[in-house]
């Protein structure tokens, strides 16, 4: 490769175009990753770090407006900046070295711009590392943000009252991922009580959603271990996931990675086979605070009225003046009354002597994490053992996990990280308040090894039965996806 790379580097495509990238010094490898990626997907990772950053309404104009208002509240670019300075050097070191690769390619163009530029008439910017960790963190807001799912059962409550219950209420049968007996159900939580369980947190209902699953190689046909991950998002050409095998530096893993991202989430190595799909469990929350009766600029903290913060931030618009974004924030969290349903607004479902209030947002991905460097030891990973212990360190978004060997284990995993505030849902009062972060031990976390049976599933279904040691509330779909997963394993 005729580029500043430290030693060699080299990338060979298949017959389908899949680049495969050898090298024996890690800058190498993802420099060349970077360069690879950049030849075939610049234009859309240029458009997933613009949604990424909320800068998409500079190039596509004010139907994109919305998508930067949710990027720019969220600060994504900020926190993305803080997570890349607190991340492990392994994982800056890889970013860093993707971004180079990336800017190698931008700077040779021997064809010129991909026809997107062209005609929308701009140029990229150097691809930063930042860009990546923002891409990851703006994707991890897709999979469970979702403030609908907090606000709508407020209108449904406000509307119904006491029916709510039943409004809610499955069709669909109760398939947990893991089943009772797979772990201990003490010591039970002890900072608030449990919900009456996960049996009305359901999602939409319309058909589809992401699973995976594995089999054991006495149901494989082969006499190999399987697993197969299928993560459904919306859908467009091309994916947002893209091919790569990367060999060397520790590395021999082939899969799939995010487009704008140097590390695969989903793929095998020659030990070990790997599948994520979205867990679904409640990340995020709703908090209303209680404004000052004469001075809406300042909200009540116990006594105390303290005054709302504020953040000015400009977006660009393609064809028409500049926005002014007031970003305001409570206890350090963006207020997101702009990002919720009018409808389920306080002002439109409580009394009006409740005063006026301002709805924020706590979300477990403000918090620091690094998936990345964990992505990036999975891929390394020979064992069971050696995979498990990385999966603690996936925190935003959550996700059940599974990989089997080659021809013996097969363990699902379905961590819940990051615990916060209340075990129900909806909208919390201003006299709740967030309680301390706790995470689940590695030891309580739900999980199945070797299971008898042969198979594990998930389907967007429910992590654990009521019976867990901690209050799970998510919006887990309820159709027969993983009703089907025992006979579709046995057969």
């Amino acid at each position: 490769m005729p580029t500043p790379v430290r030693a060699n580097a080299t990338i060979l495509r298949d017959q389908r175009g899949v680049p495969h990238i050898s090298a024996s010094d890690p800058y190498d490898l993802f420099f060349a990753h970077g360069y690879a990626q950049a030849q075939d997907r610049l234009w859309q990772m240029d458009y997933l770090r613009r949604w990424a950053h909320g800068r998409i309404s500079e190039v596509l104009g004010s139907e994109k407006f919305t998508e930067d208002i949710v990027a720019r509240t969220l600060g994504i670019t900020e926190l993305s900046q803080e997570l890349l300075e607190g991340s492990h050097a392994e994982s800056r070191d890889m970013f860093l070295a993707f971004a180079d690769g990336v800017n190698a390619w931008i700077s040779a163009l021997p064809a010129g711009l991909p026809i997107e530029f062209e005609l929308l008439g701009y140029e990229p910017d150097p691809w930063s590392a930042t860009d990546s960790v923002a891409i990851l963190r703006r994707w991890a807001w897709y999979l469970t943000g979702r403030l609908p799912v907090i606000s709508t059962p407020e209108v449904v409550r406000a509307t119904i009252g006491d029916r709510e219950a039943a409004f809610y209420q499955p069709d669909g049968p109760l398939v947990y991922i893991v089943p009772p007996g797979s772990y201990l159900p003490e010591p039970r939580w002890p900072h608030l009580p449990m919900a009456d369980g996960p049996d009305t947190a359901w999602g939409p209902q319309e058909p589809g959603g992401s699973n995976n699953w594995a089999i054991a190689p006495g149901l494989s046909a082969g006499g190999f271990g399987m697993v197969a991950s299928d993560p459904h998002v919306y859908f467009n050409l091309p994916s947002d996931l893209t091919e790569v095998h990367l060999h060397g530096a520790g590395y021999d893993v082939v899969g799939s990675a995010y487009a704008g991202v140097p590390i695969p989430r989903i793929g095998r190595n020659r030990d070990l086979a790997f599948g994520i799909t979205n867990n679904i469990c409640m990340q995020r929350d709703l908090y209303v605070e209680r404004l000052h009766p004469e001075d809406e600029n300042r909200y009540l903290d116990g006594d105390e009225w303290l005054p709302i913060e504020h953040r000015t931030s400009e977006i660009a618009i393609r064809d028409q003046p500049a926005q002014m974004l007031d970003i305001r924030f409570a206890h350090g969290r963006p207020i997101v009354d702009h990002m919720v349903a009018d409808a389920a607004l306080p002002r439109n479902i409580w009394e009006p002597e409740r005063g006026a209030h301002r709805a924020f947002v706590a979300w477990v991905g403000f918090e620091r994490s690094d998936e990345p460097k964990a992505f990036m030891d999975l891929c390394r990973s020979r064992t069971v053992q050696t995979a498990a212990r990385r999966s603690p360190a996936f925190v935003a978004p959550p996700g059940t996990t599974c990989w089997p060997t080659p021809t013996a284990r097969w363990p699902i995993n379905a961590p819940v990280p990051s615990l916060r505030g209340r075990g129900w849902r909806g909208i919390g009062t201003p006299t709740i308040r967030s309680t301390p972060g706790r995470d689940i031990s590695c030891s309580m976390v739900s999980k199945l090894d070797n299971p008898a049976r042969g198979w594990v599933a998930s389907a967007n279904n429910p992590t654990a039965p009521p019976d867990y040691p901690y209050p799970l509330n998510g919006a887990w779909t309820v159709e027969d996806r993983a009703a089907r997963a025992e006979p579709c394993s046995k057969s």
